[in-house]
Protein backbone atom coordinates (compact mmCIF):
# COMPACT_ATOMS: atom_id res chain seq x y z
CA UNK A 1 0.00 0.00 0.00
CA UNK A 2 1.43 3.31 -0.96
CA UNK A 3 1.54 6.58 1.32
CA UNK A 4 0.81 9.61 -0.19
CA UNK A 5 3.78 11.95 -0.44
CA UNK A 6 3.23 15.66 -0.49
CA UNK A 7 5.15 18.59 -1.48
CA UNK A 8 5.41 22.42 -0.08
CA UNK A 9 5.77 24.57 -3.57
CA UNK A 10 9.23 25.32 -3.32
CA UNK A 11 10.66 28.64 -3.17
CA UNK A 12 13.49 30.11 -5.19
CA UNK A 13 13.93 28.11 -8.03
CA UNK A 14 14.12 30.47 -10.98
CA UNK A 15 11.20 28.43 -12.93
CA UNK A 16 7.84 28.94 -13.61
CA UNK A 17 5.36 27.79 -11.38
CA UNK A 18 3.80 25.68 -14.31
CA UNK A 19 7.33 23.83 -14.77
CA UNK A 20 7.84 22.88 -10.78
CA UNK A 21 4.39 21.85 -10.65
CA UNK A 22 4.89 19.43 -13.26
CA UNK A 23 8.18 18.51 -11.95
CA UNK A 24 6.55 17.25 -8.66
CA UNK A 25 4.42 15.17 -10.56
CA UNK A 26 7.25 13.63 -12.51
CA UNK A 27 9.49 13.16 -9.43
CA UNK A 28 6.41 10.87 -8.28
CA UNK A 29 4.70 13.49 -5.30
CA UNK A 30 1.17 12.47 -5.31
CA UNK A 31 0.27 16.23 -3.86
CA UNK A 32 1.40 19.40 -3.47
CA UNK A 33 0.53 21.95 -0.83
CA UNK A 34 0.77 25.71 -1.18
CA UNK A 35 1.52 29.57 0.38
CA UNK A 36 -0.64 32.09 0.43
CA UNK A 37 1.82 34.94 1.38
CA UNK A 38 1.11 38.04 -1.30
CA UNK A 39 0.03 36.64 -4.26
CA UNK A 40 -3.32 37.48 -6.08
CA UNK A 41 -6.21 35.39 -5.84
CA UNK A 42 -5.95 34.24 -9.62
CA UNK A 43 -2.20 33.18 -9.16
CA UNK A 44 -3.04 30.85 -6.47
CA UNK A 45 -6.06 29.48 -8.41
CA UNK A 46 -4.05 28.92 -11.25
CA UNK A 47 -1.83 27.10 -9.45
CA UNK A 48 -4.35 24.99 -7.44
CA UNK A 49 -6.27 24.05 -10.82
CA UNK A 50 -2.96 23.52 -12.76
CA UNK A 51 -1.73 20.97 -10.17
CA UNK A 52 -5.14 18.78 -10.00
CA UNK A 53 -5.70 19.05 -13.88
CA UNK A 54 -2.29 17.06 -13.98
CA UNK A 55 -3.17 14.49 -11.67
CA UNK A 56 -1.77 15.85 -8.13
CA UNK A 57 -3.93 16.29 -5.21
CA UNK A 58 -4.13 19.41 -3.44
CA UNK A 59 -5.25 19.65 0.26
CA UNK A 60 -3.13 22.33 2.22
CA UNK A 61 -2.89 26.09 2.32
CA UNK A 62 0.65 27.48 4.48
CA UNK A 63 -0.73 31.61 5.32
CA UNK A 64 1.30 34.54 5.07
CA UNK A 65 4.57 34.17 6.29
CA UNK A 66 4.96 38.05 7.39
CA UNK A 67 3.61 40.39 10.42
CA UNK A 68 1.99 37.35 11.96
CA UNK A 69 2.36 38.67 15.13
CA UNK A 70 0.51 41.60 14.22
CA UNK A 71 -2.68 39.58 15.03
CA UNK A 72 -1.90 39.98 18.63
CA UNK A 73 -2.28 43.55 18.42
CA UNK A 74 -4.96 46.49 17.89
CA UNK A 75 -3.77 47.35 14.50
CA UNK A 76 -4.14 43.96 12.74
CA UNK A 77 -6.80 44.99 10.24
CA UNK A 78 -4.68 44.73 6.98
CA UNK A 79 -3.58 40.99 8.21
CA UNK A 80 -6.70 39.81 8.95
CA UNK A 81 -8.15 40.93 5.53
CA UNK A 82 -5.50 39.02 4.15
CA UNK A 83 -6.10 36.20 6.12
CA UNK A 84 -10.10 36.48 5.91
CA UNK A 85 -9.28 36.72 1.78
CA UNK A 86 -6.94 33.62 1.60
CA UNK A 87 -9.30 31.26 3.56
CA UNK A 88 -12.46 32.31 1.58
CA UNK A 89 -10.53 31.62 -1.02
CA UNK A 90 -9.51 27.97 0.36
CA UNK A 91 -12.96 27.36 1.01
CA UNK A 92 -14.13 28.16 -2.96
CA UNK A 93 -11.02 25.94 -4.16
CA UNK A 94 -12.06 22.83 -1.93
CA UNK A 95 -8.51 23.06 0.41
CA UNK A 96 -9.27 20.68 4.22
CA UNK A 97 -6.53 22.48 5.57
CA UNK A 98 -5.13 26.10 6.47
CA UNK A 99 -1.44 26.56 8.43
CA UNK A 100 -0.48 29.15 9.97
CA UNK A 101 2.02 30.76 12.25
CA UNK A 102 0.22 32.18 15.37
CA UNK A 103 3.77 34.05 15.83
CA UNK A 104 6.61 35.77 14.77
CA UNK A 105 10.01 35.51 15.74
CA UNK A 106 9.61 38.32 18.10
CA UNK A 107 8.24 37.60 22.06
CA UNK A 108 4.34 38.68 21.92
CA UNK A 109 1.73 39.25 24.65
CA UNK A 110 -0.57 36.66 24.68
CA UNK A 111 -3.84 39.67 24.16
CA UNK A 112 -7.82 39.51 24.04
CA UNK A 113 -7.57 40.92 20.70
CA UNK A 114 -5.45 37.96 19.61
CA UNK A 115 -7.91 35.40 21.26
CA UNK A 116 -10.73 36.84 19.61
CA UNK A 117 -8.91 37.21 16.41
CA UNK A 118 -8.30 33.34 16.26
CA UNK A 119 -12.48 32.68 17.12
CA UNK A 120 -13.39 34.89 14.09
CA UNK A 121 -11.38 33.15 11.87
CA UNK A 122 -12.52 29.44 13.42
CA UNK A 123 -16.14 30.34 13.01
CA UNK A 124 -15.38 31.14 9.66
CA UNK A 125 -13.27 28.02 8.67
CA UNK A 126 -16.14 26.39 10.63
CA UNK A 127 -18.38 27.63 8.25
CA UNK A 128 -16.30 26.46 5.36
CA UNK A 129 -15.19 23.12 6.85
CA UNK A 130 -11.73 24.10 7.27
CA UNK A 131 -9.43 23.16 10.12
CA UNK A 132 -6.60 25.77 10.60
CA UNK A 133 -3.26 24.44 11.94
CA UNK A 134 -1.16 25.96 13.85
CA UNK A 135 2.51 25.49 13.35
CA UNK A 136 5.31 25.58 16.30
CA UNK A 137 7.67 27.82 15.84
CA UNK A 138 10.61 29.52 17.76
CA UNK A 139 8.32 31.10 20.33
CA UNK A 140 6.21 28.30 20.67
CA UNK A 141 4.09 29.74 23.58
CA UNK A 142 1.44 31.34 21.24
CA UNK A 143 0.19 28.04 20.27
CA UNK A 144 0.28 26.67 23.81
CA UNK A 145 -1.43 29.45 24.53
CA UNK A 146 -4.55 29.26 21.67
CA UNK A 147 -4.86 25.06 22.09
CA UNK A 148 -4.96 25.54 25.95
CA UNK A 149 -8.23 28.77 25.35
CA UNK A 150 -9.97 27.77 22.15
CA UNK A 151 -12.05 24.34 22.08
CA UNK A 152 -12.90 23.36 18.43
CA UNK A 153 -13.21 20.95 16.76
CA UNK A 154 -11.47 22.95 13.64
CA UNK A 155 -8.40 23.97 15.48
CA UNK A 156 -5.39 21.67 15.48
CA UNK A 157 -1.63 21.35 15.03
CA UNK A 158 1.08 21.08 11.80
CA UNK A 159 3.83 20.27 13.45
CA UNK A 160 7.23 20.97 11.84
CA UNK A 161 9.96 18.47 12.81
CA UNK A 162 12.36 20.93 11.80
CA UNK A 163 11.00 23.72 13.87
CA UNK A 164 10.95 21.41 17.01
CA UNK A 165 14.48 19.90 16.26
CA UNK A 166 16.50 23.10 16.81
CA UNK A 167 13.73 25.51 19.09
CA UNK A 168 11.09 24.74 21.76
CA UNK A 169 10.64 21.02 23.03
CA UNK A 170 11.84 18.04 20.38
CA UNK A 171 9.96 16.35 17.46
CA UNK A 172 8.76 13.33 20.12
CA UNK A 173 8.11 15.79 22.74
CA UNK A 174 5.56 17.28 20.23
CA UNK A 175 4.13 14.03 19.13
CA UNK A 176 3.70 12.93 22.91
CA UNK A 177 1.87 16.66 23.69
CA UNK A 178 -0.32 16.63 20.58
CA UNK A 179 -0.68 13.29 19.62
CA UNK A 180 -4.32 13.31 18.69
CA UNK A 181 -4.29 16.70 17.75
CA UNK A 182 -1.58 16.41 14.63
CA UNK A 183 -3.23 17.22 11.42
CA UNK A 184 -0.26 17.96 9.29
CA UNK A 185 3.26 17.92 9.16
CA UNK A 186 6.47 19.89 7.63
CA UNK A 187 8.58 17.14 7.75
CA UNK A 188 12.95 18.49 6.77
CA UNK A 189 16.16 18.06 8.72
CA UNK A 190 18.78 20.16 9.95
CA UNK A 191 21.92 19.56 12.41
CA UNK A 192 20.65 20.05 15.58
CA UNK A 193 22.24 23.20 16.22
CA UNK A 194 19.94 25.81 17.74
CA UNK A 195 18.24 28.47 15.23
CA UNK A 196 19.77 26.50 11.96
CA UNK A 197 16.63 26.64 10.49
CA UNK A 198 17.92 24.58 7.68
CA UNK A 199 15.11 22.70 5.99
CA UNK A 200 17.19 20.01 4.48
CA UNK A 201 15.82 16.86 2.80
CA UNK A 202 14.90 14.30 5.08
CA UNK A 203 18.28 12.20 6.50
CA UNK A 204 20.45 14.52 5.37
CA UNK A 205 20.43 15.93 9.03
CA UNK A 206 20.25 14.70 12.31
CA UNK A 207 16.81 13.97 13.59
CA UNK A 208 16.07 10.71 14.41
CA UNK A 209 13.32 10.17 11.52
CA UNK A 210 12.75 5.95 12.79
CA UNK A 211 12.05 6.84 15.87
CA UNK A 212 9.64 10.11 15.14
CA UNK A 213 7.51 8.48 12.20
CA UNK A 214 6.88 5.09 13.64
CA UNK A 215 5.51 7.37 16.99
CA UNK A 216 4.05 10.05 14.62
CA UNK A 217 1.80 7.30 12.71
CA UNK A 218 0.41 5.49 15.93
CA UNK A 219 -2.02 8.84 15.96
CA UNK A 220 -1.79 10.83 12.20
CA UNK A 221 -2.69 9.11 9.64
CA UNK A 222 -2.13 12.34 6.87
CA UNK A 223 0.65 12.71 3.85
CA UNK A 224 4.43 12.39 4.46
CA UNK A 225 4.91 15.79 3.81
CA UNK A 226 8.22 17.78 3.05
CA UNK A 227 8.62 21.73 3.29
CA UNK A 228 12.37 21.37 1.94
CA UNK A 229 14.48 24.56 0.67
CA UNK A 230 17.33 24.43 -1.21
CA UNK A 231 18.72 27.82 -0.29
CA UNK A 232 19.75 27.59 3.17
CA UNK A 233 22.66 26.19 2.87
CA UNK A 234 25.89 25.79 0.98
CA UNK A 235 26.85 22.52 1.88
CA UNK A 236 23.68 20.48 0.90
CA UNK A 237 22.95 22.90 -2.09
CA UNK A 238 21.65 21.73 -5.47
CA UNK A 239 22.53 22.89 -9.06
CA UNK A 240 19.70 20.77 -10.50
CA UNK A 241 15.90 20.53 -9.84
CA UNK A 242 15.25 16.94 -11.08
CA UNK A 243 18.33 15.88 -8.84
CA UNK A 244 16.86 17.51 -6.02
CA UNK A 245 13.59 16.69 -6.62
CA UNK A 246 14.28 12.80 -7.33
CA UNK A 247 16.32 13.09 -3.81
CA UNK A 248 13.66 14.63 -1.90
CA UNK A 249 10.99 12.28 -2.98
CA UNK A 250 13.40 8.94 -2.57
CA UNK A 251 13.08 10.53 1.28
CA UNK A 252 10.22 10.86 1.76
CA UNK A 253 9.21 6.76 0.60
CA UNK A 254 12.01 6.18 3.00
CA UNK A 255 9.97 7.58 5.45
CA UNK A 256 6.99 5.59 4.45
CA UNK A 257 8.55 2.32 5.01
CA UNK A 258 8.82 3.34 8.34
CA UNK A 259 5.33 3.53 8.72
CA UNK A 260 4.86 -0.01 8.03
CA UNK A 261 6.81 -1.39 10.54
CA UNK A 262 5.49 -0.26 13.63
CA UNK A 263 7.15 -2.39 16.46
CA UNK A 264 8.40 1.06 18.71
CA UNK A 265 10.32 0.96 21.39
Amino acid sequence: MKKEVMIYHLKGWELGDDILIEKYKIAGFDSVAFYCNGQSNDEIRHQVEYARKIGLKVSYFHGPLKNNSSIWELDCKEYMNQLINYINLAGVLGIKYFVMHPSGKECIKFSKIGLRNYKALLNLCKKLNITLLLENLRMIGSMIFLLEKIKSHNLSVCLDFGHANVWCYSPMDLIKKYKNRIQGVHMHDNNGEVGNDQHLIPFQGKINWEKCVKALYKYYDGPISLEIDNFKTEEYKYDNIDKYLNDAYNSAINLTKFIWNKNFK
